[in-house]
């Protein structure tokens, strides 16, 4: 399960103070039913006041993968297959994230997989390929995520080019915990 944290300040009280988004990374209605059946016809998810759907195909084929669907979530447009927060012709489209970061809002992701993979990669990186894991996770470097968990520790400190992002992060006041 991916985990996207948005936290947003109200301007008044008909404003959303907060908005999380969850993202069940592969989840569909098919199931999110069979969840519903298997624990005895409950869900809190069908309890929440608001949801929604998105259509995340890619631009180029009609099966999508995470790259082409977190960014269809993420920035509101589709791309073609394996992109990562760019549009059909590889240039950078801003995300959720980056968008209510320049807004002074605070801003987070969660994930219990790699942070650079697909899907919480499209809320922060301008990518051609989802594969490109050292490239991706130089985005984490720009300020426009707030707080950031999850794994692909080699991805920032033991890298091809020798960069050592662990240490750039905290030199740029980021707090690096493990728990191994």
């Amino acid at each position: 399960l991916v985990i996207a944290l948005l936290t947003i300040t109200s301007l008044n009280a008909q404003q959303a103070k907060n908005v999380i988004l969850l993202i069940g990374d592969g989840t569909g209605l098919t199931q999110l039913y069979s969840a519903y059946e298997a624990n005895g016809r409950n869900l809190n998810i069908y309890s929440m006041p608001h949801t929604a759907l998105s259509i995340t195909n890619c631009s180029d084929k009609r099966v999508t993968d995470s790259g082409a669907g977190g960014t269809a979530i993420a920035c509101g447009q589709k791309t073609y297959y394996s992109a990562i927060g760019v549009d059909k012709d590889s240039m950078p489209i801003p995300s959720m994230l980056e968008i209510f970061k320049d807004m002074g809002k605070k801003t987070g992701i969660i994930v219990s997989c790699n942070l650079n993979h697909a899907t919480p990669a499209s809320f922060v990186a301008h990518v051609k390929n989802r594969d490109l894991y050292e490239d991706i996770a130089t985005f984490y470097l720009n300020g426009k995520c707030d707080i950031f968990l999850g794994g692909g520790k080699d991805n920032f400190d033991n890298r091809k080019d020798k960069r050592n992002l662990i240490k750039e992060l905290q030199n740029k006041g980021y707090e690096i915990v493990y728990n191994e």
